[in-house]
């Protein structure tokens, strides 16, 4: 496993363990485990509740893994509809910019 995903299950198990225990307790404790037997401990993250987590010093991909979680374990129908349609926007834009980019009729 690389370093830098060691850093982004430190990032997720930091965030992870300020959640309530009654939200904590949703999450399967083997998904738990997982991140933290392959973490860096060395790599510390801080979440600080006074922030939105937009707001915190934390990987992409760590927000991607929480918003996996989040949508596995919290959402209810209408936020998963939501995060669906978001994530299907966002792959359209990306395939559109590399559509523009990599045109073979603009390469030269």
């Amino acid at each position: 496993m690389s370093e830098e995903y060691r850093k982004v299950y430190s990032e997720v198990v930091g965030f992870l363990n300020c959640l309530p225990e009654e939200q904590y307790m949703k999450i399967p404790s083997n998904l738990i485990e997982y991140f933290k037997w392959h973490m860096d401990y060395s790599h510390v993250f801080e979440y600080n509740p006074e922030k939105r987590l937009d707001e915190q010093k934390i990987s992409h991909d760590a927000k991607v893994v929480l918003l996996k979680i989040f949508n596995d374990y919290f959402a209810n129908g209408e936020q998963k509809e939501k995060i669906k349609n978001v994530l299907i926007e966002n792959e359209r834009v990306a395939e559109a910019f590399k559509r523009k980019k990599y045109d073979p009729n603009n390469l030269f």
